[in-house]
């Protein structure tokens, strides 16, 4: 995922483009771009952001997962995928405080604060 502010027509939060095109056939596992259009800041409820983590090259996809603990002590999954390792990056939207734990093979492997 990349991001970008929204241009004139494009809602915030969209996807504005994507390679390759929607429709295409790819190989599993392949690499894929999709570009948000995400404004620099949020309604002032909540945030928009952007993880990205390097991961090392793997023998095999592995099960990675985001979890969300908001402030209120509420865990919630926000994803589940399989990954090869390399670039990973997740879009997300949520209240400042809430923290996104990062785990792969259910080994916590990062967190992240959101912040306004």
């Amino acid at each position: 995922f990349n991001t970008r502010e929204p241009q004139s027509g494009e809602k915030q939060g969209s996807v504005v483009s994507q390679t390759p095109a929607a429709g295409a056939v790819v190989n599993a596992y392949s690499t894929l771009e999709c570009t948000l259009a995400f404004p620099s800041k949020g309604d002032g409820k909540k945030v928009y952001g952007l993880i990205t983590q390097e991961l090392p090259k793997y023998a095999y996809p592995l099960d990675v997962r985001l979890e969300a603990i908001y402030p209120s002590g509420l865990t919630e999954e926000i994803v589940s995928l399989k990954h090869p390792g390399g670039t990973l990056t997740i879009p997300y939207y949520q209240e400042p405080g809430t923290v996104l734990v990062l785990n792969i093979l259910n080994k916590e492997v990062g967190r992240f604060e959101v912040t306004k």
